[in-house]
């Protein structure tokens, strides 16, 4: 903004009692004012947290232009022709700033310029498994002795080195499926070792493998034993198997697995006339064994998190691989399991329970009619035997 300051206006500014338009330019403007003709310029920089366009007032015939910079408001009194009695002035609110401020360093130029070469990508090297000291041909028993002292030195375990150990395991060999699941539930614990679902699968059948024989051993109780022992692992968190096994893995190495035990149990029932006490509890834990299989696929498909805590649910959803629910297929395989129970009522009852739950979630599936109708026929069938019983008390009293 120009102006044309008398000298009582010059005299208002140099007095220190008018605070307000003091600038700090008194002492330059007393000595602007002795002088007949001169011609100065006064430029002072002062911050600013705003920014402003450049306005041009020129009173007089000459141009005046600036280059703004960010943050910057200087204030250039402009005194080109003046006498005794005025002062021809011009006051510029802009941002630009000493030239100072827009030319780098010699040493902000040479760090700018070396800066590109100095940030060099960083080549990560792996470092080999501790598992190739071993010979090609080892045992899970060998992989996690060695595993463990690596463990014990605070250091990460990999999960290709889980997946070997699964792989390793020998048919027939029970000791090999439970060092799987030592090694699960130890890494799963210490190591926060997050499973994905190919890992899962190996373990899975990994265990298998070892819990039962060959093809011509593989009697109704290595069935019956094998799918308790995996199923089991399965339910509890504690392993981290619940969140990554998919549906079709559990049918085909658990659920059809119980399921052909407990066929092949029936085969050799009729053949024997005592039963063995043995075997009925190995049915029978198949049976609660199905059940509790499918209560955690509904569980794990019905959104849990939403009845868990904060810091419960966080860790939920970060070891979460697998989501998946029961099918209709798995419904069909637990529920022919719950019937062969050796006590009919509570094996209907359990049947029962696995229909209702699944038709309570419709997004899931619906069930197949032959399922519905097998658990209806029981039903009648317990239905007409209570009738039985109850007549056959009547008569004896």
């Amino acid at each position: 903004m120009a102006c044309s300051l008398s000298q009582s206006m010059i005299r208002c500014l140099s007095l220190p009692s008018r605070k307000k338009y003091s600038f700090g330019f008194n002492a330059t403007l007393r000595a602007i004012a002795t002088k007949s003709r001169a011609t100065a310029a006064i430029s002072t920089t002062t911050t600013s947290t705003s920014r402003r366009n450049v306005v041009h007032h020129d009173t007089l015939s000459s141009e005046f232009w600036t280059h703004p910079l960010p943050m910057k408001k200087s204030i250039q009194f402009h005194a080109l022709s003046c006498d005794t009695h005025s002062v021809a002035s011009r006051i510029n609110f802009s941002t630009q700033t000493d030239p100072a401020w827009q030319t780098k360093s010699e040493g902000d130029a040479a760090d700018e310029a070396s800066a590109p070469t100095a940030k060099t990508a960083k080549t990560y090297k792996r470092s080999p498994s501790v598992l190739t000291q071993l010979p090609s041909d080892f045992t899970p028993e060998q992989a996690w002795k060695l595993l463990k002292n690596h463990l014990a030195g605070n250091r990460q375990v990999r999960l290709d080195d889980l997946v070997s150990i699964c792989r390793a395991s020998r048919p027939h060999t029970m000791e090999d499926a439970k060092i799987i699941r030592k090694a699960l539930f130890e890494l799963n614990r210490f190591n926060h070792l997050m499973i994905t679902i190919d890992a899962a699968k190996d373990a899975v059948e990994g265990m298998m493998r070892s819990a039962m024989g060959q093809d011509t051993d593989r009697t109704a109780e290595f069935h019956l034993r094998a799918g308790t022992f995996v199923g089991n692992i399965f339910i509890k968190e504690e392993y981290g198997l619940y969140v990554a096994v998919e549906t079709e893995v559990l049918n085909e190495h658990i659920l059809q697995v119980l399921l052909d035990g407990i066929q092949q149990y029936n085969n050799e029932r009729l053949n024997e006339e005592e039963q063995s006490d043995k075997m009925e509890k190995l049915v029978n834990d198949s049976a609660n064994v199905a059940k509790k299989v499918i209560d955690t696929l509904l569980t794990r498909a019905s959104n849990p998190t939403k009845d868990m805590k904060k810091r419960k649910k966080r860790k939920y959803l970060k070891y979460l691989r697998c989501s998946g629910g029961p099918t209709p297929e798995s419904i069909d395989l637990a529920v022919r399991i719950c019937l062969s129970h050796c006590n009919p009522e509570q094996g209907v009852a359990m049947a029962r329970e696995i229909l209702d739950a699944y038709e309570e979630r419709p997004f899931l599936g619906t069930a197949k009619a032959e399922t519905i109708g097998m658990v209806q026929e029981h039903e009648t069938r317990m239905k007409e035997k209570i009738v039985v019983e109850e007549d056959e008390k009547k008569e004896e009293s």
